[in-house]
């Protein structure tokens, strides 16, 4: 990672735009540096003469000092770098306090009661403790809070904590905060918490921008004999009691907690030791940067997070990309010998859980079109490269884990989710992913597979099933859509199966009349958007879950023209809120996908309709005299009543006085037999829109669509003439080309026997 250079102008500009805090009455400002204004020559002879009482300062020369194990005992101290002298008022700059030179310790150890000490504008390095030492950069054990912000503690080494190794010890919970501007890099730990170890009665909260924790590693590996031992938490190690706090958008797009290595848990690894239950929680302050845990990699289980004991994690709007391991590439729920077991929750898990994301850390949701609620394109693989058939998301035998209105998308491995105890989705989208064996695999165990208001489809999976239930399963208000796998649920435990629409149904059992077998018509899946189109056959099917769909719209939205079926809710993880839009890609956003063309059509970046970087539909090329040229979509009807088609053409002159033909047809049919629309229509036309170079609208066409079924459609039809006498090259354009209901017509939507 190419940071170094740019280090001291990242912490130094941290620093200045916080500015500084006014020292109390009773605290002393002492300076620390090399010419005649400083008063001391090195960091710790200042602290030794700190006294007790009050929130003293010490001012460092920018400067490198080596050799460092500074001790704080007993005192709150601000020690604060980059001062150009000791004269200056205002830090400039970086000071680096490096362990090269002194003897195996810590660069700094806080002990004590230290009610208050913070590191600012320092650079922490090559610390060099013993194989079974804590704390490499930064070792605190006692009581009060340490503050670390606009600094970097990078390329230090200790057995446990190779960056900052922090132990609460007093009554009242140690807090280890760090603040923006800090950088967590490339530390290693020889055997756990490669950049941070976080033990016993204390509390971790990163919640501000530009901080990153990047490039350390817990090796697990015992130097006398180089056998595996430890190795939990990369990035983060949580043991104990110990409460963590993430909530930063990181630095950049890098995310928080990138690039991390361990044998378990790259990422993040919490661990119950003795009695104590470690509770992470997860969740973003940047409506528009979500907490990220991106690329860290677990030689053996947990790449983004792993979970042993009765430990705890709870995410809100986050998201776990990129990461690496032989199991559980992104999360992992170790077992125990004892019959306790961790727990996973995201986005609230299971309704009545009653876990919320914690505002009073200025927690919010992410905001529209932001990738986020993501678990995506993590890879169950060796530390070699080899796939494996490991999942994505594994809990053992005790584990527990909730999912919520979460996207589990392009993962690769042996499955989506595997499972031996306790698995609930609801309201989740199961998408894109490539899977060697089963997509979701429980195992049999004392509890049902559960899965409610989800969406399952797009994915490549290997197995003959696309979802293995030897546990029992429960299957309500949701859809799978994966055609060439022509069973559903394996043939094997209990079933409880209602309101489904899949491609396969007869392995699902359930109700006479809520089990549908066809297509979901989603808007656009080659592109990600599994929404239902207005016109599926999942929107207003069944009574409502209750509760936020994936994308935060309440259930049950009785949509307009649309005939409920058994009630108002829709099936899968979205919930239809309009109508709009029926045509699909109708302003040609990137090509020309859900349209049927031949070679005279293409895509073109002239645009008159649609955000900036949109285009449209070009039918060009040699037509015989009075020749068409057609583009065509099928556009689903969602219900009986009005529709208004609409759109934009132009044409190129081929004289100066006028073009080629362009124009728009129609046809509409009430029901679809084959299902390929190819239906007998009751009304058609076409309309000439131009034959000018200039964007001309459509005068629009009403089409009455009183006479209607689940299958009516409108087909469009975009032609281009060539007008003329002779065989030419005849060109035109589309865009923004729309059909809608004219008005509420719901006269027909509900109880109409469609």
């Amino acid at each position: 990672m190419k940071m170094k250079s740019g280090l001291a102008r990242v912490l130094a500009t941290t620093a200045l735009a916080m500015g500084f805090a006014a020292c109390d009455a009773n605290a002393a400002i002492l300076t620390v540096g090399n010419d005649t204004n400083c008063r001391y020559g090195t960091v710790q002879s200042a602290v030794n003469a700190l006294t007790a009482g009050g929130t003293h300062e010490i001012r460092i020369k920018s400067n490198l000092y080596e050799g460092q194990a500074v001790k704080i005992n007993d005192r709150s101290v601000r020690l604060v770098g980059g001062y150009a002298s000791c004269s200056a008022v205002t830090p400039t700059g970086v000071s680096t306090l490096s362990g090269v030179g002194g003897g195996h310790d810590s660069v700094v150890t806080i002990t004590g009661n230290s009610n208050d000490v913070i590191l600012e504008n320092l650079s922490i390095i090559k610390g060099d403790e013993v194989p079974d030492g804590v704390g490499g950069g930064v070792d605190f054990r006692g009581g009060g809070t340490l503050r670390v912000r606009a600094s970097s503690i990078s390329n230090n080494y200790a057995g446990y904590g190779g960056g900052i190794s922090f132990t609460g010890t007093a009554a009242t919970r140690a807090q280890l905060r760090i603040e923006a501007g800090t950088l967590i890099l490339n530390n290693t730990a020889q055997y756990s918490g490669g950049g941070i170890r976080v033990e016993g009665n204390a509390r971790l909260q990163i919640t501000d921008d530009n901080v990153l924790i990047s490039g350390n590693e817990a090796r697990g590996v015992n130097p006398a004999n180089n056998a595996a031992t430890g190795g939990y938490g990369g990035g983060v190690q949580v043991l104990g009691d110990a409460q963590v706090d993430l909530g930063s958008p990181g630095l950049g797009n890098s995310g928080l907690i990138a690039e991390n290595t361990a044998r378990y848990g790259g990422g993040i690894a919490a661990y119950t030791s003795g009695s104590g239950q470690p509770w992470v929680r997860l969740f973003t302050t940047n409506a528009s940067r979500p907490l990220r845990i991106r690329a860290n990699r677990a030689v053996n289980t947990g790449g983004g997070i792993y979970l042993y004991g009765v430990s705890h994690v709870s995410a809100f709007d986050f998201r776990l990309d990129g990461n690496r391991a032989q199991e559980g590439s992104a999360i992992y729920v170790d077992t125990t010998p004892e019959w306790v077991g961790g727990s996973v929750y995201l986005n609230g898990g299971e309704e009545g859980d009653n876990i919320t994301r914690p505002v009073d850390l200025g927690a919010v949701p992410c905001g529209p079109a932001v990738a986020c609620n993501l678990i995506d394109g993590n890879i169950a693989e060796t530390a070699a490269g080899q796939a494996t058939s490991g999942a994505t998301l594994l809990a053992q035998s005790q584990g527990h884990v909730k999912v919520n209105r979460t996207i589990i998308r392009s993962n690769r491995g042996g499955h989506a989710v595997r499972n031996f105890n306790d698995f609930v989705l609801l309201n989740s989208l199961i998408a894109d992913n490539v899977v060697t064996g089963h997509l979701l695999r429980q195992e049999s165990g004392p509890n049902d597979l559960h899965i409610e208001n989800s969406t399952i489809a797009g994915n490549s999976i290997g197995a003959s099933h696309v979802i293995s239930a030897s546990g029992g399963i429960v299957l309500s208000r949701s859809i799978s859509y994966q055609p060439g796998r022509n069973t559903l649920i394996q043939p094997s435990g209990a079933k409880r199966v209602s309101n489904v629409l899949a491609n396969e149904t007869i392995s699902i059992g359930g109700p006479s009349g809520t089990i549908v077998n066809g297509d979901p018509l989603f808007v656009d899946a080659a592109r990600g958007d599994y929404r239902p189109h207005a016109a599926s056959p999942a929107v207003d099917f069944a009574s409502s879950g209750g509760g936020l769909d994936l994308a935060g719209n309440m259930r049950g939205f009785d949509l307009p023209l649309v005939p409920n079926r058994l009630g108002s809710g829709d099936l899968g993880a979205y919930e239809r809120v309009d109508v709009a839009p029926l045509v699909r890609n109708g302003d040609f956003g990137s090509d020309l996908r859900l349209w049927g063309f031949d070679s005279h059509a293409t895509w073109d970046p002239i645009n008159h309709v649609g955000p900036s970087g949109s285009g449209s539909l070009r039918i060009g090329g040699t037509l015989d005299a009075n020749e068409q040229a057609v583009a065509t979509q099928c556009v689903r009807v969602p219900g009986p009543g009005t529709y208004r088609l609409g759109g934009w053409a132009r044409s190129v002159p081929f004289s100066i006085f006028a073009g080629d033909r362009v124009s728009i047809g129609w046809s509409y049919a009430p029901s679809d037999g084959a299902g390929d629309c190819s239906s007998v229509p009751i009304v058609f036309g076409e309309r000439l829109v131009t034959t000018t170079a200039d964007w001309t609208a459509l005068e629009p066409v009403v089409i009455e669509a009183t006479q209607w079924t689940r299958g009516a459609y409108v087909l469009v039809r975009l032609i281009v003439e060539n007008h003329t006498l002779t065989d030419r090259a005849a060109r035109g354009y589309f865009d923004g080309i729309t059909l809608e209901p004219a008005g509420d017509d719901t006269i027909f939507r509900n109880g109409f026997d469609g």
